[in-house]
């Protein structure tokens, strides 16, 4: 055996509902986002193109962003400047190189700032002279600049909290406008060579309400500077004046509008009031002409910058086009931009999710939004679940407090994507089985687990879009499912069902069958999956679930703090009766797992104990042995070797296990291995190494992904370490799932999950030495 070459193959990752939480790179080629505890960088093609990859890089954080942005620069170079606040309130500050392959991009952190207890609604920065870089920030009422290099800190004190912040270069100075929550815009001056200059040009002050958000442009040697109060948004216009005028009548206007020791106009061009909830964001293309106007309400406009033409000389801002409004979306919007082309508008909502928004041109002055189908999904809390179907052809996530859960699949035109939400859950996912592609049990802080079964819409989708038919993922189903789609009443933001659609309302087959990808939109009304059981039985919530190869039993357990709660149940899938009752345990039974062969049930628990049991003449199941203090603080996780002879345990203590099937005490352990922190997850693949050699996964605590062949029958060797993935590669946060795919194309594929809300798909080449 000689090395493993491993590479990420897809990430699923839900940006951040924060202000600011998506940036592009200045060439356009990247853009990056917040997420619960990283920042993804991502390829701007996978927004025009789905064959693309998407999420390239994860830069991992130690407290999760508070806001982003990548500093402007007028030379597109594949060198940026991205600016980061975090959960303490501090500067971060990156060098992002893009390399010369394809999807290569690295980051070096060169500036750290100190903590406080005020994080920043904004960082923003000028990269100019090729390689000197200012940056703004704030700390409630006080704006901050530094020059890198400089060790100086200045400091702008206004009298109220500075909420936004936006600037641009000109000659040598820096035109800088900021927002205020008592509805003052003020506009400064500032000098690239001396920052102690800070300058009062002017000041905009139309309402008492607070100012969220600023966006600039400079455009033929105009200032174009757009912000809101509230749902008004005002476009006012910095020009510069050659005509000399009158001091006795102009005087104060033209001291207050002398910028760069030139004279300038201002004026307001235009005053949208076409919305009636808040705005959440203000972004120009790239070509300065046009303006995203996003409201926290689940709508948008695009507005275009023209000359008036029953007006001489005057400018106005046109509508182009006005979407998003589809009044069942269970979400608000967060923020958004214009992608690279400008053809299409890209959302952020506030539960995590991407919405793509087309572009489509009907006249010179009006478009049609049309949405298309999200680029990027994920969850936006901590995974509970990450787990293959039996054939290894579809990948089912949950999230835990995101209560939602996503069928990923690989598609026929090579890409993954999600191709159903089955369930949106009321309460916290604690874990998640696939029977079968069709079939799912799922655990939650509700009492009872529940069956989910798929639609019969779902199964031609599934044919259509990846080319597996529905009998192939068949395992424990009588039958294929007959029902076309289950459709169940979409929440609106506070949780209340929508009443937008009428009750006569016949949605056609067309709808609800996809030959592409499905939009959100789909994804939310028409995915859903029945609820064809409630198994009751257990006293608490929901801890752990599982089901043997043949999808013939289930056992589940539920959080406990005595022996009689930390009861598992055994049930046949045929009936879903309990058919056993065990007992093994004095607390929660934190995993279980059915041997390969389906002969052995092993269970491990926070009383730092494991049980096995053995069934009996194919129906009854009996405790074969239990070993207490297995370890020295709780186990958290187990797996069988494929020839369910062996079985490995880890938990809170860093200890790896080698055990045998018939170990009677903790001197019965075979091997142990010591690893840098918790271990939260294990599974070994199925398909082995060699002859005698299985490769061994194991998630920790610290974020870190550990391989290592695992030869039981050897009398020198039985677990010896690979390599390690790195948190900076893998998860700045705990692992919480870890599921070889039991699929094997020379390569081994791995999905991992963590408390980052993140899911890593991890490919595995072995390299024959």
């Amino acid at each position: 055996m000689g090395s493993l070459n491993i590479h990420t193959q897809q990430v699923y990752a839900a940006i951040s509902p924060i202000r600011n939480s998506i940036t592009w790179t200045n060439n356009n080629k990247y853009f990056a986002f917040a997420t619960l505890n990283d920042i993804c960088f991502a390829k701007a093609e996978c927004l025009e193109n789905y064959a693309s990859s998407s999420i390239v890089k994860t830069l991992p954080l130690n407290k999760k962003p508070a806001c982003l942005s990548f500093a402007k620069s007028e030379a597109s170079s594949n060198k940026d400047v991205l600016f980061i606040i975090d959960g303490d309130g501090r500067l971060l500050v990156y060098d992002v190189v893009q390399g010369d392959e394809e999807d290569e991009i690295s980051f070096e952190l060169v500036e750290t700032g100190e903590k406080s207890g005020y994080p920043s609604d904004f960082c923003r920065g000028h990269v100019f002279n090729n390689d000197s870089v200012i940056n703004f920030w704030c700390r409630r009422n006080i704006l901050f600049c530094r020059k890198r290099g400089d060790s100086n800190l200045y400091q702008y004190k206004f009298k109220v909290d500075v909420k936004c912040f936006d600037s641009l270069i000109y000659e040598n100075s820096l035109f800088c406008v900021v927002g205020c929550v008592n509805g003052n815009v003020h506009f400064f001056e500032t000098m690239l060579n001396d920052l102690s200059y800070f300058a009062l040009i002017g000041l905009f002050s139309p309402y008492p309400i607070p100012v969220l958000n600023v966006a600039l442009q400079s455009l033929d040697g105009v200032f174009i500077c757009a912000f809101n109060h509230a749902t008004k948004v005002t476009a006012l216009r910095w020009e510069q004046t050659e005509q000399e005028t009158s001091p006795n009548t102009v005087l104060k206007i033209r001291r207050e509008l002398q910028f760069c020791g030139k004279l300038w106009y201002m004026s307001t061009d235009s005053v949208v009031s076409d919305f009636t909830t808040d705005i959440a964001t203000l972004k120009f293309d790239s070509s300065g002409t046009r303006l995203l106007i996003v409201t926290n309400d689940r709508d948008f406009g695009v507005y275009k910058f023209q000359k008036d033409f029953e007006n001489q000389g005057k400018f106005t801002w046109q509508n182009l086009v006005h979407g998003g409004e589809a009044k069942e979306r269970p979400f608000g919007y967060c923020g958004g931009s214009f992608t690279a082309s400008g053809n299409r508008v890209l959302i952020y909502t506030t539960k995590g999710g991407f919405m793509i928004f087309d572009l489509v041109q009907q006249s010179e002055d009006f478009y049609l939004a049309v949405e298309a189908p999200p680029p990027i999904t994920g969850h936006t809390s901590a995974i509970s679940a990450a787990e293959w179907d039996p054939t290894g052809s579809i990948l089912f996530t949950a999230g835990t407090r995101s209560r939602e859960i996503h069928i990923i699949a690989f598609l026929k035109d090579g890409s993954y994507a999600q191709i159903a939400r089955p369930e949106s859950h009321q309460y916290d996912i604690s874990c998640l089985t696939p029977l079968s592609g069709l079939t799912m049990i799922v655990g939650s802080d509700e009492l009872p687990f529940r069956i989910y079964k798929a639609s019969a819409n779902y199964c031609t989708s599934l044919k259509a879009l990846t080319g597996i038919s529905a009998n192939e993922l068949k395992k424990c189903e009588i039958k294929l499912p007959t029902v076309p789609f289950f459709k169940q009443p979409v929440l609106g933001v506070l949780n209340i069902a929508a009443n937008d659609v009428e009750e006569n309302y016949d949605t056609t087959e067309a709808e609800t069958v996809f030959e592409r990808r499905p939009t959100t939109n789909q994804l939310l009304r028409f995915t859903f999956w029945e609820v064809a059981e409630s198994l009751y039985g257990h006293a608490n919530s929901a801890s752990a679930v599982c089901t043997d190869t043949e999808a013939k039993w289930i056992a589940t357990s539920c959080q406990a703090t005595s022996a009689e709660d930390a009861v598992i149940l055994i049930r046949k899938v045929n009936d879903w009766n309990i058919q056993h009752k065990l007992y093994a345990h004095q607390l929660t039974v934190t995993k279980l797992s059915f041997s390969p062969n389906s002969k052995h049930l092993l269970s491990v628990s926070r009383d730092r104990s494991f049980a096995v049991f053995d069934i009996d003449n194919d129906s009854n199941w009996n405790l074969k042995n239990r070993v207490v203090e297995a370890h020295s603080r709780m186990i958290l996780c187990c797996s069988w070797t494929p020839d369910s002879n062996f079985f490995v345990t880890g938990g809170r203590d860093s200890q790896l296990s080698l055990w045998q099937l018939n170990a009677q005490d903790a001197k019965s352990c075979i091997f142990t291995q010591k690893t840098s922190a918790s271990i939260m997850a294990l599974d070994i693949a199925q398909h082995p190494l060699s002859n005698d050699k299985w490769l061994l996964a194991a998630g920790l605590g610290n974020g870190e992904i550990h391989l290592f062949t695992l030869s039981p029958l050897s009398e020198d060797s039985q677990l010896v370490s690979l390599v390690m993935i790195q948190a900076s590669d893998a998860f700045s946060l705990a692992i919480t799932t870890l599921k070889f795919r039991p699929v094997w194309n020379n390569s081994y594929s791995i999905a991992a999950g963590s408390e980052s809300g993140l899911i890593k798909v991890f490919m595995i080449q072995p390299q024959i030495g």
